[in-house]
């Protein structure tokens, strides 16, 4: 019994060991597994230069280009309103609007007239004064002459005794007063040029007075000077108006002004991007630059616009906003406006708008490849660098930057955690790609 069992052990352990070597004979020799690539996969695209325009978006508000106020210049009371003076009323150039009594500036008229008339009479006698009195002068030269004669032949006769002494003394008496008849009509000439003068200051005021109490009586009558809209109003029928009173505003027709706000760095990328060198010995004037505009607007479903250009730079930074504002001037005639198709611009909109640079050549990147202020390029031997760049301005293209491309490279459009410098790449095969992601779409619509 004890050997049978002792045999049965060794028949078991003999048939283990041939099953294990069978088992080893028969098995599959492993597949050998290659180094795994360690690179990673990237989405690439070629970066060259392209002509593109620098581009902001600024926002603002719609103001009339040339306000105007009537300021009563002369006191009285309100004898004719013009029925059509209303708020948002359109008025044409040369309407008479506001009346003040002028019964007041016609007596003045009056007075400076009279008082006019009487210093150019006076101006008249003095010449004619003149006139007589150089006549005169003639007249008695030509008998103080005759007198003259007449004494010394007088005296002739005194020396033989012909005459008496007292008939010399009488003729040398009608000499002297005939002198001094001669020497007062030349003083009186010789005062003449200054009472003439004087009168003559006399009747420049004179006349300066009567132009002035004309202008005062055009004032009483208020005119609009242009095709304008009225804003406001503050004077009524019958009311007296008091010097310097604010009766009526309105704006002129044509031309509005926005004031839109952008920031210093987006003004000083159009600056640069203008080409600007420098005022060169003259006051600054970015009206000088080439730069375009348009002015948008959109309502509900609709979008308007209307060309503009830039006139001028803000004297102030916008203190809650550390913005800057450009002017921009929009040109509408409004006899030739289609309102279902193009509204005006009016006072108060609120519009964006579009400021353009000129085209320049530009390295352009989609701002998704962006890292802060550096890009991801694949070098030609497939590794990465981080290329620190200069960002010029952004507009609905892209980021424009300025750097040192290096030769081969290409743009990394995807992002990378973490981005190692140096490290392997593999750019995506973008047509098994496609199509993995057409198959994908085409999928998801079958559901």
């Amino acid at each position: 019994m004890i050997k049978s069992k002792s045999l049965l052990f060794f028949v078991g352990v003999a048939l283990g060991v041939v099953a294990l070597a069978i088992a080893v004979s028969s098995r599959e020799t492993p597949e050998l597994r290659q180094k795994a690539d360690r690179s990673v996969l990237v989405e690439t695209q070629p970066l060259t230069r392209q002509s593109v325009a620098p581009e902001v978006t600024a926002y603002g508000r719609v103001m009339p280009k040339h306000d105007w106020r009537a300021v009563a210049e002369v006191k009285g009371r309100v004898i004719y309103r013009n029925p059509e003076l209303e708020n948002g009323r359109f008025l044409t150039a040369g309407t008479l609007l506001i009346e003040i009594d002028p019964t007041e500036y016609r007596l003045q008229e009056a007075q400076a007239q009279a008082s006019l008339n009487a210093t150019q009479v006076k101006l008249a006698r003095m010449n004619q004064e003149e006139q007589n009195l150089n006549t005169s002068l003639k007249l008695e030269q030509q008998k103080m002459l005759l007198t003259k004669q007449e004494l010394k032949r007088m005296r002739d006769l005194h020396r033989k005794k012909l005459i008496s002494d007292s008939d010399l003394e009488q003729q040398e008496q009608n000499y002297f007063n005939q002198l001094k008849r001669v020497q007062d009509i030349e003083n009186s000439l010789k005062l003449l040029p200054d009472d003439r003068r004087v009168t003559q200051a006399q009747l420049k005021v004179d006349q300066l007075q009567l132009e002035d109490t004309r202008r005062n009586l055009a004032k009483t009558r208020i005119i609009l000077p242009f095709d304008g809209r009225i804003s406001a109003i503050s004077i009524e029928q019958d009311q007296v108006v008091a010097l310097n009173e604010t009766m009526i505003e309105a704006y002129k027709l044509g031309q509005v002004e926005i004031r839109a706000e952008l920031a210093i760095e987006n003004m000083r990328s159009l600056i640069m991007a203008s080409g600007f060198t420098g005022t060169q010995g003259q006051l600054p004037a970015i009206d000088r630059l080439p730069l375009t505009a348009e002015v948008h607007f959109s309502s509900a479903d609709k979008r308007f616009s209307w060309p503009a250009r830039v006139t001028r730079i803000a004297d102030t930074i916008a203190p809650d906003t550390a913005t800057i504002g450009l002017y921009l001037e929009v040109n509408q005639d409004y006899r030739q406006l289609n309102l279902p198709e193009q509204p005006p611009l009016t006072k108060g909109l609120f519009v964006s708008a579009v400021i353009q640079g000129p085209e320049q050549s530009h390295y352009l990147v989609p701002e998704k490849a962006m890292h802060g202020k550096t890009l991801y390029l694949m070098t030609a031997d497939q590794t990465l660098t981080i290329l620190p760049v200069r960002i010029l301005f952004r507009n609905s293209q892209g980021v424009a930057i300025r750097a040192s491309i290096p030769d081969g490279s290409s743009l990394i459009v995807n992002d990378l955690i973490p981005a190692i410098e140096g490290m392997k790449l593999r750019p995506v095969n973008r047509t098994i790609s496609d199509a993995s992601e057409q198959k994908s779409k085409a999928q998801e619509s079958e559901q």
